[in-house]
């Protein structure tokens, strides 16, 4: 192995195409899905569990966009935390709009369900561009070359 740093190795150390198309899904997905919840704070429901919805899907979608992120710095940890909670965003909302789409239809959660399922997806296809990437990060930093990511 030489000491050198070639073409290849500092390309490897940038996030491919996947990997930026997971982090702008889900980050868009964070900021749809909390701006859902804040469209509902006013709902008012017999059942406390519903009314802790607004509050739900307004505290995932911030922690969605944090994780989001982290996922494009190359995190390994944030790309498996980002591809779990991006499962459990889209299977909050995917419920949340069968169980009040007959009563409440809101704009936000029409663009929200179909994105939180396609970020979800996208984040589990990108596990293995983050890893591909944070390894290469890692190489360049045993080379002593720190990207400072």
């Amino acid at each position: 192995m030489t000491d050198e740093l070639s073409d290849a190795d500092l390309k490897a150390a940038e996030p491919s195409m996947i990997v930026k198309m997971a982090c702008v899904a889900q980050g868009l997905t964070g900021l749809v899905v909390a701006l859902s919840g804040v469209q509902l704070l006013g709902l008012r429901s017999v059942h406390s569990v519903v009314e802790m919805v607004p509050w739900f899907l307004i505290v995932s979608g911030v922690a969605q966009i944090a994780v989001a992120a982290q996922v494009f710095r190359a995190r390994p940890w944030a790309a498996y935390v980002g591809a779990g909670h991006g499962g459990v965003v889209a299977l909050a909302m995917v419920g949340w709009l069968f169980y009040a789409f007959p009563n409440i239809v809101s704009c936000m959660q029409m663009i929200g369900t179909p994105l939180s399922v396609l970020s979800a997806i996208l984040a589990v296809v990108a596990v293995p561009g983050v890893l591909h990437t944070a390894a290469a990060r890692q190489r360049h930093a045993d080379q002593g070359t720190p990207l400072g990511f």
